[in-house]
């Protein structure tokens, strides 16, 4: 197995079990997370869903960046929170899923930015 798909899958099955309530970390994202002392607009809000990565992670062929951010952008609540849009279609399928473009979700036009981790 490929490290990139054992980083995808790692993130499929974590952001599977948030989209469906468990929002305990794994043990190395609790360091991960306490790697990370943000405060104010800084600070990770853990109320939305992590995005770890933008872009095809597994896709065929080795994409050309992968962006890890701990808190890339503002969150925005309707497209992120445990009833989101987003989080919706993730929970549908998975976030690898999503994240590679093949399943459509409508932006939350309401915020400039859509992701926060």
């Amino acid at each position: 197995m490929s490290s990139l798909l054992a980083a995808a899958e790692f993130w499929d099955r974590e952001i599977g079990r948030w989209v469906k309530g468990d929002h305990r970390l794994h043990p190395d994202l609790e360091r991960w997370r306490g790697a990370y002392s943000g405060s104010g607009a800084g600070a990770v809000d853990m109320t939305v869903m992590p995005e770890p990565y933008i872009g095809p992670l597994a896709a065929k062929s080795t994409p050309a960046l992968v962006m890890l951010g701990l808190n890339p952008g503002a969150p925005a609540p309707t497209f992120q929170s445990i009833d989101g849009i987003y989080t919706q279609r993730v929970r549908e399928t998975s976030y690898g899923e999503v994240r590679s473009g093949r399943v459509k979700v409508a932006s939350d036009t309401s915020r400039s930015s859509r992701w926060a981790v």
